[in-house]
Protein backbone atom coordinates (compact mmCIF):
# COMPACT_ATOMS: atom_id res chain seq x y z
CA UNK A 1 0.00 0.00 0.00
CA UNK A 2 1.55 2.98 -1.07
CA UNK A 3 2.38 5.46 2.07
CA UNK A 4 -0.25 8.24 0.93
CA UNK A 5 -2.75 5.43 1.74
CA UNK A 6 -1.77 4.58 4.88
CA UNK A 7 -1.51 7.86 6.04
CA UNK A 8 -4.71 8.55 5.02
CA UNK A 9 -5.74 5.68 6.84
CA UNK A 10 -3.97 6.59 9.88
CA UNK A 11 -5.29 10.06 10.28
CA UNK A 12 -9.31 8.81 8.97
CA UNK A 13 -9.79 10.22 5.62
CA UNK A 14 -9.19 7.01 3.32
CA UNK A 15 -11.30 7.16 0.94
CA UNK A 16 -12.77 9.69 1.18
CA UNK A 17 -13.18 11.87 -1.85
CA UNK A 18 -13.84 15.65 -3.03
CA UNK A 19 -10.74 17.05 -0.79
CA UNK A 20 -10.92 19.59 2.27
CA UNK A 21 -12.18 23.24 1.75
CA UNK A 22 -10.92 26.41 3.25
CA UNK A 23 -13.72 26.13 5.95
CA UNK A 24 -12.60 22.60 6.77
CA UNK A 25 -9.01 23.88 6.70
CA UNK A 26 -9.48 26.74 9.10
CA UNK A 27 -10.96 24.70 11.58
CA UNK A 28 -8.23 22.41 11.56
CA UNK A 29 -6.26 25.19 11.82
CA UNK A 30 -7.90 26.24 15.01
CA UNK A 31 -8.28 22.77 16.23
CA UNK A 32 -4.65 22.58 16.68
CA UNK A 33 -3.91 26.14 17.72
CA UNK A 34 -2.22 27.26 14.51
CA UNK A 35 -2.48 30.56 13.01
CA UNK A 36 -2.29 31.05 9.02
CA UNK A 37 1.46 32.29 9.31
CA UNK A 38 2.30 29.32 11.77
CA UNK A 39 1.09 26.37 9.81
CA UNK A 40 2.56 27.62 6.62
CA UNK A 41 5.64 27.83 8.83
CA UNK A 42 5.03 24.11 10.57
CA UNK A 43 4.25 22.52 6.94
CA UNK A 44 7.40 24.58 4.91
CA UNK A 45 4.96 26.35 2.65
CA UNK A 46 4.89 30.19 2.06
CA UNK A 47 2.65 32.35 3.93
CA UNK A 48 0.68 33.25 0.91
CA UNK A 49 0.36 30.04 -0.49
CA UNK A 50 -1.69 29.14 3.08
CA UNK A 51 -3.71 32.34 3.01
CA UNK A 52 -4.77 31.33 -0.80
CA UNK A 53 -6.06 27.64 0.72
CA UNK A 54 -7.72 29.22 3.79
CA UNK A 55 -9.31 31.74 1.23
CA UNK A 56 -10.57 29.00 -0.83
CA UNK A 57 -8.15 31.14 -3.86
CA UNK A 58 -6.31 27.72 -4.12
CA UNK A 59 -7.31 24.08 -4.33
CA UNK A 60 -5.69 22.58 -1.23
CA UNK A 61 -3.37 19.67 -2.41
CA UNK A 62 -3.66 16.45 -0.64
CA UNK A 63 -0.48 16.24 0.77
CA UNK A 64 -1.08 19.61 2.93
CA UNK A 65 -4.72 18.14 4.03
CA UNK A 66 -2.85 14.55 5.35
CA UNK A 67 -0.08 17.18 7.38
CA UNK A 68 -2.55 19.21 9.04
CA UNK A 69 -4.32 16.85 10.07
CA UNK A 70 -1.46 15.28 11.60
CA UNK A 71 -0.44 18.26 12.95
CA UNK A 72 -3.87 18.52 14.97
CA UNK A 73 -3.02 14.67 16.27
CA UNK A 74 -0.02 15.54 17.56
CA UNK A 75 -0.01 19.08 18.44
CA UNK A 76 3.28 19.22 20.50
CA UNK A 77 5.42 18.40 16.88
CA UNK A 78 4.87 21.82 15.82
CA UNK A 79 6.38 24.92 15.55
CA UNK A 80 3.92 27.87 14.63
CA UNK A 81 1.47 27.69 17.05
CA UNK A 82 -0.48 30.32 17.93
CA UNK A 83 1.02 32.64 20.97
Amino acid sequence: MPVEQRVARRVGVAGRGGGLTAAQLQKLLDRAGLSQRGAAKALGINERTMRKYVAGDAEIPRVVELAVRCLTMHPDNQTGAKS
